[in-house]
């Protein structure tokens, strides 16, 4: 809007202070030089990167006091970087963000979201940062009747789930004897577990080893394996191929040169 406008802005207000010259009888000095002195500066300031983000996903993204922090809030501030924009995060309920993403109120979801063909249908993913899957957690009491994802298929068993996500998908198709409980956030159904109202918690692995040791009494262990393969990856509108393709390149470079690594080394060790 300020390109296609700044042109005529200037041409009209040069063409007033003509005639208020020739109606005052004449100006000294060279009137129109200085006069649109704030106008290239309000067109130069940085476009603002507004990225999505639910606070509900350590160590991929989440709030730790009045910050947000995370992989993925210290790859936000990178891209800003290199994309010449200012960051702004916008916190949304996690269900809610690809509506918003697709209603242009974001430009750009970072909240660890995996790559799936029905989200790919609404959104544009960039290249996937992050290889990880679906993992269990459950009380370190119950770990010797729970010690393998076999056991926490058996009937009677209760799950709990973030809605909206793929462990809820994963559990609601696999765990067909199992009792699926859904909640508003990981927190949410991390508390119903150590409370013993379920069974155990199924979400993505780097959020589950990340609550394993969190809690250093020990009150929670990961149940070995991965239930599913998947990719971490950020989100666009479909129709903005150039935030796409900048970010894809931004991404390409980091991964050629270590840097990807490097961000997700500062929160996750190799096990």
């Amino acid at each position: 809007m300020v390109v296609t406008t700044y042109p005529v802005q200037r041409a009209v207000f040069k063409s007033l202070t003509l005639i208020l010259c020739l109606a005052a009888g004449g100006c000294t000095g060279n009137a129109t030089a200085a006069l649109p002195s704030t106008l290239p500066q309000q067109h130069l300031k940085p476009k603002i990167l507004r990225v999505g983000v639910a606070e509900s996903a350590p160590p991929l993204i989440f709030k730790q006091g009045d910050q947000i922090v995370g992989i993925e809030a210290d790859m936000a501030r990178e891209l800003a970087g290199e994309l010449g924009r200012e960051l702004e995060f916008v916190s949304i309920w996690w269900p809610n963000l690809t509506f918003e993403l697709r209603k242009r109120h974001i430009d750009i979801i970072m909240a660890g979201m995996s790559l799936t063909p029905e989200r790919a249908r609404e959104v544009a993913f960039a290249q996937p940062y992050l290889h990880i899957g679906q993992m269990a957690m459950i009380r370190s009491v119950d770990r010797s009747r729970m010690a393998t994802a076999d056991t926490i298929r058996m009937r009677g068993k209760s799950v709990g789930v973030e809605e909206n996500t793929t462990g809820e998908i994963y559990a609601r198709t696999h765990l067909l004897l199992t009792e699926v409980r859904t909640y508003p956030t990981l927190d949410a159904a991390t508390g119903a577990l150590l409370q013993g109202k379920i069974d155990a918690v199924i979400h993505d692995s780097p959020s589950i080893q990340w609550l394993v040791h969190q809690h250093h009494d020990g009150a929670l262990v990961a149940v070995p394996g991965l239930l599913t393969d998947e990719h971490l990856a950020w989100a666009v509108r479909r129709d903005n191929t150039a935030l796409l393709e900048a970010v894809n390149g931004v991404l390409a470079r980091w991964k050629a040169t270590g840097h990807l690594d490097e961000i997700i080394h500062r929160w996750l060790t190799d096990e």
